[in-house]
């Protein structure tokens, strides 16, 4: 009964770890907006990802939604360490009961 517990634990963690890296590579991918022929950077912001396929005008030039691939690959850092950490909690207090 202790087993069927401990893995029901780890697929609703592996679950919710899994769930949170679609949200953040669907509904919200870091970008930098940029336009003009200096390829200027208006801000960054959170978009969705299929906001990057749009091009916008912007005082007569595109404005393109570039990914920030250090940023997602922080932000899965972050979420990883969490769920890891999470893992180790689960483990260590079912190898204590």
């Amino acid at each position: 009964m202790q087993n069927k517990k401990y893995i029901d634990r780890l697929i609703i963690l592996i679950s919710g770890y899994l769930f949170l890296l679609l949200i953040i590579g669907v509904f919200f991918v870091p970008c930098i907006k940029t336009w003009g022929p200096n390829k200027e950077r208006e801000s960054a912001v959170f978009a969705p990802i299929w906001k990057l396929m749009d091009s916008y005008d912007h005082n007569g030039y595109s404005l393109i939604y570039e990914i920030n691939t250090d940023r997602i690959l922080l932000e899965i850092l972050i979420v990883s360490l969490i769920a890891v950490t999470v893992f180790l909690l689960i483990h260590t207090i079912s190898k204590a009961k």
